[in-house]
């Protein structure tokens, strides 16, 4: 999911959700764009290994 569609989907969950569950919905939105990045940097180095 693009870092768009993530705020797309807080947003949305900011008008139906309370504050509370906004903040979870953000820190899982933050730590999957974590995970994504650190996928990308090793495949970075896979790519650049290969050279």
């Amino acid at each position: 999911m693009t870092a768009e569609a993530h705020l797309k989907r807080l947003r949305v969950a900011a008008d139906e959700y309370t504050v509370a569950e906004v903040i979870e919905a953000t820190k899982r939105t933050f730590d999957n764009l974590r995970k994504e990045i650190s996928a990308l940097e090793r495949r970075v180095k896979e790519l650049e290994a290969r050279k």
